[in-house]
């Protein structure tokens, strides 16, 4: 079967959005949540930011080394339900760890290790 699209994602412009959404919360919210789910508020926008709001980080400095691949025979699964991205910290260290998954490939857990730099821990994870 051969893929009809194999994208090499970056992540340059999801990621920020990802991590923003994974921090959840209202503005005026914070504390726990059930299940255990602790909220944080953003930080208000820094005062007239000078240059790009966002920059690209290739995937050689990021890590984020991830590729999509969709097979013509499942197009109508494609439509139906789609892929994702999922945002949380799995090890508990305070950084924001990213699982992306594939339509019809492995998925893969990312650990951050540095700010936007990351490790492919799928494996050790127990290749989810």
């Amino acid at each position: 079967m051969r893929p009809i699209c194999s994208s090499h994602c970056s992540w340059h412009l999801v990621l920020p959005l990802a991590i923003a959404t994974a921090c959840g919360g209202s503005p005026t919210t914070t504390g726990h949540r059930p299940g255990g789910i602790e909220s944080t508020p953003l930080r208000p926008p820094a005062a007239a930011a000078t240059g790009p709001r966002f920059v690209r980080v290739p995937a050689s400095e990021s890590g984020l080394e991830f590729t999509n691949v969709l097979r013509r025979e499942n197009t109508v699964q494609y439509l139906t339900n789609g892929a994702g991205l999922a945002t949380g910290d799995y090890d508990g260290d305070g950084l924001v760890d990213v699982y992306l998954v594939c339509q019809d490939g492995p998925n893969k857990l990312f650990r951050q290790t540095a700010p936007l730099r990351f490790t492919d821990v799928t494996q050790a994870a127990g290749n989810l």
